[in-house]
């Protein structure tokens, strides 16, 4: 496929129309996938938390929230028994179904978009909607975003099946799938365009899905914006979303650091939980209800942690501290830190992007109102805190910084506090290191499987035959014996040995010339009868794909290693097997 800097003109055009034809379709079904992602969470909230809990969860300003004094929960000691069960039946179905459904549904897309081939099977969208709608309803800390991604992805992949695409063509699909589903889920076209590119590496781009990206994420959000309106998810007053008191920049930095630190906690704790539920000798799909049941424990005490928890967010940004005072909404971002470990750690179904929103929200509304309170002399408003909060906390977790500032600021309504949220989300992704929330995110294009045919090159050129080479290697006389010279081979697990008489390279015998010598004689006959006299060498200062091809051109699996001013010292030997070691290793 042509590269984006290589597209114009008629060249741009047919571009243009060949991938509007494959793109336009996996809007459409992408955003029918959320809108049918978002009617099953309704479904099963009222089929679960309403009818067994007598809980009604708040929505966003933008979803139709009513405010009100107080959140009530009629029976909130049957709490666990509303998540324990709706862990049980999503594990049931995820078992027997497709087990690739289970846990982050954005990290399964990622896998199957760098290691495998661009393929979801046909079910696993179907599966994935199901079972995160029946974790969520039922009170499971866990986020649209995942499955809707999943969801997306998949449906990209069977239409790419249909239009008949190169396997790199339908990585494109899928990556444009799992943008689209983002864009329409969270009605973030920009930040969903953005996202097909940037999220499947730590500190590079897949440009190729960019424009592919752009318009899936437009046609997705444009269905759900007709089906159920054009108004960002979160509902803010315009002095939220104002920055024009620059000595506050400083508090901004200390959310950045403080979301870093609690990045890391999630870190921590995430795959802590998810290595516990890894070892736990019970069947799989027992371990999502005992993740439910724990829970269940949490939300009694700290509501906000059961489903989306959008609402609890919204309470946060509107300051209502009567309903959601600030004691607990500290509370509240380590139980929602654990809950969400323990929803997609036992291998519940979902996302972490709402989540991560949520925590990252918490976080900023309780330092904005700390720092209200010890600076009276700064003009600090927490809702600002709370929206930076929320791309400071997932730009860290997630390593996708671009995306995750425009998708906030898409679902707030407002760019006017980018230069706060550039500075604390820059903080917040340089102070988490290398580490991501999804693990199967790679650190650039090179180190991805998907262009391993198109980095092998580069790869081989920067090391040298003396980073990989074998020092260490036996050599033969010309006297040797093949018997002995093919038992060295053996020991040694090496295909050849260099000759060497004098303390000069004399030839090479390798275990083909023993092969054509009957076993009988092999004791009688000598290295110099059989040994290749016409080396091809290398030295050590060359690079491996100087090595390869010399390996290549010859016909030869190893070279002898000598040593430039003197050809004729030996100094180790390299094979084919240490080179194809070599590129495993920096991939």
């Amino acid at each position: 496929m042509a590269r984006l800097s290589n597209i114009s003109g008629h060249k741009g055009l047919a571009y243009l129309g060949r991938w509007a034809s494959v793109s336009i379709p996996i809007g459409i079904v992408a955003g029918i996938g959320a809108l049918t992602l978002n009617w099953g969470i309704d479904f099963f909230t009222r089929l679960f938390l309403v009818s067994i809990v007598g809980y009604t969860p708040p929505n966003a300003g933008g979803e139709g929230m009513i405010l009100s004094s107080n959140v009530m929960i009629d029976r909130p000691w049957l709490i666990p028994v509303s998540t324990a069960i709706g862990g049980l039946v999503s594990g049931l179905i995820v078992a027997r179904l497709a087990p690739e459904a289970k846990g982050i549904g954005t990290d399964a897309a990622i896998r199957a978009f760098h290691r495998g081939h661009a393929v979801i099977r046909t079910r696993v969208p179907i599966i994935k909607l199901l079972t995160s709608a029946v974790t969520i309803g039922s009170g499971g800390t866990s986020g649209r975003e995942g499955p809707v991604a999943q969801i997306g992805a998949g449906l990209g992949t069977q239409i790419a099946k249909v239009f008949k695409l190169t396997e790199q063509e339908r990585r494109i699909a899928l990556a444009a799938g799992l943008g689209a589903g983002i864009a329409a889920i969270f009605k973030a076209p920009l930040a969903g365009g953005i996202l097909s590119g940037e999220l499947f590496y730590k500190h590079d781009f897949e440009a190729e899905a960019l424009i592919p990206g752009f318009i899936a994420s437009t046609v997705s959000y444009s269905v759900v914006g007709f089906m159920t309106g054009w108004q960002p998810i979160f509902s803010t007053r315009s002095e939220a979303i104002t920055y024009t008191h620059p000595e506050a920049l400083v508090l901004y930095a200390l959310l950045g650091v403080a979301c870093a630190a609690f990045v890391h906690l999630l870190f921590r704790v995430f795959f802590t939980i998810q290595r516990g539920f890894e070892r736990l000798r019970i069947a799989d799909f027992m371990k999502p209800a005992i993740g439910g049941l724990v829970i269940g424990a949490i939300g009694i005490f700290v509501p906000s942690v059961l489903g989306v928890g959008y609402g609890w967010a919204q309470i946060a940004l509107d300051q209502n501290y009567q309903l959601f005072p600030v004691q607990l909404m500290f509370l509240a971002i380590f139980a929602e830190i654990f809950a969400m470990s323990l929803t997609l750690g036992s291998g519940g179904s979902g996302g972490i992007f709402g989540p991560c929103v949520v925590t990252g929200c918490m976080i900023g509304a309780t330092m904005g109102y700390c720092f209200k309170q010890v600076f009276p002399g700064i003009v600090i408003n927490p809702s600002s805190f709370a929206i930076v909060g929320m791309m400071a906390f997932f730009g860290g977790a997630a390593k996708s910084p671009l995306a995750v500032i425009i998708m906030v600021v898409e679902m707030t309504g407002g760019y006017g506090l980018l230069a706060p949220a550039m500075l604390a989300v820059t903080l917040a992704y340089l102070l988490t290191g290398r580490s991501s929330v999804f693990v199967n995110q790679v650190d650039s294009l090179e180190d991805s499987p998907a262009h391993a045919e198109e980095y092998e090159t580069l790869v081989l050129k920067r090391v040298k035959v003396s980073d990989v080479m074998r020092q260490r290697v036996q050599a033969v006389s010309p006297t040797t014996s093949l018997k002995t010279a093919q038992d060295l081979m053996q020991l040694d697990q090496i295909g050849g040995l260099p000759v060497v008489s004098s303390g000069k390279l004399a030839g090479i015998v390798t275990r083909t010339d023993t092969l054509k010598i009957e076993p009988s004689k092999l004791a009688e006959i000598k290295t110099n009868e059989v040994m290749s006299k016409e080396l091809v060498v290398v030295c050590p200062e060359e690079d491996l794909f100087s090595a390869l091809n010399k390996m290549i051109t010859k016909g030869v699996g190893r070279l002898p290693v000598v040593s430039h001013e003197n050809p004729e010292k030996l100094l180790g030997i390299i094979a084919r097997a240490d080179i194809a070691k070599a590129i495993e290793k920096l991939r």
